[in-house]
């Protein structure tokens, strides 16, 4: 499966970032997706994220990114889907690389 798109960031304070030195700021993330199947079908849900980034213009050093997702439904075989996953990931440039961890039911 794959998804594509974007969120508005909300940034709040700020951190350190995961080097230990430099200074970046945190930030929240909510909202819905669908993520789309080979087959055309999908799966819905809501997220929740978390993370660090750097200072505009700067070297995405210890950027990171962890949140939660709730399946709540599809469409096709993911009819009626229900679930739950985790994020992990870190910053290359202005590309998340994400691990998501978790189950579903359909």
């Amino acid at each position: 499966m794959t998804s594509e798109g974007s969120i508005t960031l909300f940034f709040l304070e700020e951190c350190t970032l995961l080097d230990g030195v430099a200074v970046g700021t945190v930030f929240r993330a909510s909202g819905d997706y669908a993520i789309v199947a080979a087959s055309g079908d999908h799966v819905f849900g809501t997220y929740q994220n978390e993370g660090r980034a750097g200072p505009a213009g700067t070297e995405a050093i210890g950027t990171a990114l962890v949140g939660s997702q709730t399946i709540a439904g599809g469409t096709g075989r993911f009819e009626g889907a229900t679930g739950s996953t985790t994020v992990d990931s870190r910053a290359f440039g202005d590309a998340f690389e994400l691990e998501f961890v978790g189950t579903i039911t359909y």
